[in-house]
């Protein structure tokens, strides 16, 4: 339904979308955080060439499509369309899985790209960005995912993923983890503990999963990092991150829950 230009925001709807953004900046901003959201486009917008043939020809202006313009109209700064950098980076190893709406290890990869070349604060230290040319994947198949248990084809359709090798080096360690959340600090390379004035960053996901391909981007990057795998404002997790950096990552198909259950 996405996909064909479905499940519209009206003009009150986009009205309302940019205020609650603005509300969210405003209210982190409150309690010394910085605010970015990331949308991440579904499988089929970013591989719309694999699309059946009947559903491109009816492809016109998407929600996330709409949404998007009114947003580059809009005086509103902490907003990143991943459908954009997804379209420019594609090339060989998928992104996604294919019969699912989930990244692989290497579209994480381009998530936290796209997420540290968005933050501007002098307490980043630009050297620790892990270059793609430093990075090795492997692929692999597993069985068929959600689309494919749908269609009853699991065991015939089946999911190529990408995964991190082993060889990335783990410079950081878990602080805390409670199976629900978990947190993380960075190791320097002398092992000392990061400096007093560091970057601490809450990342909300929508699963573990997205967070588990993810974590060794970002926390062999920024001091401390704590996964939340939902989208709920919660002020014990919030006192846990005490973060200076909120990042918000969402999926298109995610984007009509997107004004529920935050701060306030």
């Amino acid at each position: 339904v996405d996909y064909i230009g479905g499940n519209q925001f009206g003009e009150r709807e986009k009205r309302a979308f940019l205020s609650e953004l603005q509300r969210r900046q405003r209210e982190y901003a409150e309690q010394g955080a910085a605010y970015l959201f990331v949308v991440i486009p579904n499988a089929g917008t970013v591989y719309d060439e694999s699309m059946p043939e009947y559903l491109r020809a009816q492809k016109g202006t998407t929600r996330l499509e709409d949404l998007d313009a009114f947003l580059a109209d809009s005086s509103f700064k902490g907003y990143v369309n991943m459908a954009h950098y997804f379209q420019y980076v594609k090339d060989g190893l998928p992104l996604y899985n294919n019969t699912e709406n989930s990244l692989t290890a290497l579209g994480a990869y381009y998530v936290y790209r796209a997420v540290f070349d968005s933050i501007s604060t002098p307490m980043l230290d630009s050297d620790r960005v892990i270059e793609r040319d430093a990075l090795q994947f492997y692929t692999y198949f597993t069985e068929g995912g959600d689309i494919a248990k749908e269609a009853g084809l699991q065991d015939v359709a089946k999911n190529r993923t990408v995964s991190l090798s082993n060889d990335m080096l783990r410079n950081y360690k878990t602080l805390y983890t409670s199976g629900y959340i978990a947190k993380t600090q960075r190791v320097t390379a002398d092992g000392s503990l990061p400096p007093r004035q560091s970057v601490s960053m809450l990342l909300q996901f929508s699963t573990t999963g997205d967070r588990l391909q993810a974590e060794p981007y970002f926390s062999c990057t920024f001091d401390y990092v704590t996964y939340q795998p939902n989208h709920y404002y919660n002020e014990y997790f919030y006192n846990i991150a005490a973060p200076n950096i909120v990042v918000q990552l969402m999926y298109e198909y995610e984007l009509s829950h997107f004004m529920t259950g935050f701060v306030g």
